[in-house]
């Protein structure tokens, strides 16, 4: 659950994937049939419901006339309680997870239903009340209620449609987090796939770096003065810029540092920190491209002012902006999960 996904949920109405909860269900030891019924039959009912993407339980919001009204919870009962309270009274036994959400400081409970493949659908082993062991429940519309003989045949088909690799919104991301995590990945081809996902989702974080890394950096189109730091400072590394080309060849047998440091001292070059606006993709080229000899410099021709200014890179920066990248987008997937 993020941020963007729990605000676009709580505009929303009561539908056949998306459920609002005053409070947590009983879980006392005496509570009556028919509460121990309810947190059953809701499992059974989304986890049947026929849909593409993940359903949820909202627990802690009561729906009003206009907009749902944000109460919190006191506490939170831990997942593996409700898995319990589940497995032994359905079959077959569904995937779902419980976790508390922190939102304007109250704590909510979320119920969280991936699209998952079942040899059948889930149905109740137990009689309780409201409850009947073999028939199936699903969502109807915002209710739950019992599937009849045609849209039980119609669950079938759509659960025997499914891919057995379907993965939910945490599993996506956590692939591609171990992607990000091995250095001989593309990181130009895992952004493109993860635009793609942050647009299904709407995930407007993931979004805006992405098609940033993609496009490349532009000041006033995709970032202002103000994002600099700390929002871009990943994207600012030292490099050596000159108002003049400089023939490279001249300096054979020295390595690149003493370069750059008689650039600086002899030919009136200088350090500065620079946001480089290249994308992704183009970095990615460039590293490809760098000359292979020992005391290779790649000389790049650019604008700074409106005048022509020659930056001067080893290797090793070029590679430390494109790790910078890399660590960035790990850190932006961690804090998606």
């Amino acid at each position: 659950m993020t941020k963007e996904i729990f605000e676009k949920l709580i505009k929303e109405s009561e539908s056949s994937t998306l459920d609002f909860k005053r409070s947590e269900y009983d879980f006392s030891s005496n509570a009556p049939e028919n509460k121990k019924a309810e947190l059953i039959k809701d499992i059974i009912s989304f986890s049947n419901t026929i849909r593409k993407e993940t359903a949820y339980i909202i627990l802690g919001i009561e729906e009003g006339d206009s907009k749902q009204v944000l109460i919190g919870l006191p506490q939170i009962t831990d997942d593996s309680i409700l898995q319990q309270k589940i497995k032994g009274s359905v079959f077959p036994v569904p995937t779902f997870r419980y976790y508390p959400f922190l939102y304007e400081n109250m704590i909510f409970g979320i119920i969280e239903f991936p699209v998952k493949k079942y040899v059948k659908p889930i149905s109740p082993t137990v009689k309780l009340k409201g409850l009947q062991p073999g028939t199936v429940y699903f969502r109807r519309n915002s209710s739950n209620d019992e599937a009849n003989a045609t849209e039980v045949i119609e669950i079938n088909e759509w659960l025997n449609s499914l891919s057995e690799s379907h993965q939910s919104f945490e599993e996506l991301i956590h692939k591609y987090l171990l992607e990000v995590l091995d250095d001989s990945k593309s990181l130009s081809t895992i952004i493109v796939n993860l635009l793609a996902l942050s647009k299904k989702y709407d995930i407007i974080t993931l979004k805006e770096f992405c098609e940033r890394e993609i496009k490349g950096l532009a000041k006033d189109v995709n970032y202002s003065e103000n994002d600099m730091f700390p929002n871009l400072s990943y994207r600012s590394k030292t490099v050596t810029i000159s108002p003049y080309e400089i023939n490279l060849s001249a300096f054979g047998g020295y390595k690149p540092r003493e370069v750059l440091q008689m650039l600086r001292n002899q030919y009136g070059a200088w350090e500065q920190q620079l946001l480089l606006e290249y994308s992704t993709l183009k970095i990615e080229n460039h590293i490809k491209e760098f000359p292979k000899y020992d005391n290779a410099l790649m000389q790049i021709k650019d604008k700074m002012n409106g005048e022509d200014i020659y930056i001067y890179f080893d290797h090793q920066v070029f590679v430390s902006y494109y790790h910078s990248i890399r660590e960035e987008l790990k850190n932006l997937l961690i804090s998606l999960l």
